[in-house]
């Protein structure tokens, strides 16, 4: 039986069962992996691994591992970040019109695992940041009318990023106002007035 391990970081202890169990060797392969065997491959230098001493190795990542090893193979020390969160932006809907006088949005994320020490939720409206924090409900003020793009970022302590949503798009729709006279006039109102006025030149001709 062989165990092939590359990718990422992890101590790897061997815990032996029952009063006899088979020798364990470790080699190097072509690609510069580490694989553990119970029968020594003739040709290459081989290792015998100390059932007591834990030792640090090239391994597969967290998931991966659990599939490949067995039982008398027990995983440690496996970094908090390296399982990456899953981010998705429940609020706004991608495609969704928002009406809003003020131009505020609400931003609403969910976060599988919660968040860790030290890590936050950025939003990026427009590839801007516009709102960082530990919470997963953020309020943007004073978005222009038109169409966004909005995206959502887990980062770390160093401000890397550990985990990106997918990008929503939304639409936004504001009353306008248009300056008359010196005072402010809804478009309705300006267009009724304009209409009314030329009823008035009609009938002075």
């Amino acid at each position: 039986m062989k165990i092939a391990m590359r990718t990422g970081l992890v101590i790897v202890s061997l815990v032996f069962g029952g009063v006899a169990m088979a020798t364990v060797y470790s080699y190097r392969d072509a690609e510069g992996g580490v694989v553990f065997t119970d029968e020594p491959v003739a040709g290459v230098e081989s290792t015998v691994v100390d059932p007591g001493q834990p030792m640090s190795v090239p391994a597969l990542p967290l998931r991966a591992v659990a599939r490949s090893v067995p039982a008398n193979v027990v995983i440690t020390g496996q970094s908090q970040e390296a399982d990456a969160s899953v981010v998705e932006i429940a609020q706004p809907l991608d495609g969704e019109a928002l009406w809003t006088g003020g131009g505020d949005v609400s931003v609403v994320v969910d976060i599988e695992p919660k968040l860790l020490a030290g890590q936050d939720v950025v939003v990026l409206l427009d590839g801007v940041e516009r709102a960082r924090g530990t919470a997963t409900e953020h309020l943007i003020s004073g978005v222009f009318r038109g169409t966004h793009a909005l995206e959502v970022e887990v980062r770390g302590d160093r401000d890397q990023t550990i985990a990106r949503s997918e990008p929503v798009s939304f639409h936004v729709h504001r009353p306008s106002v248009i300056n008359v006279g010196g005072g402010m006039m809804h478009p309705a109102l300006l267009q009724t007035r304009r209409a009314g006025d030329a009823v008035a030149g009609v009938a002075g001709q």
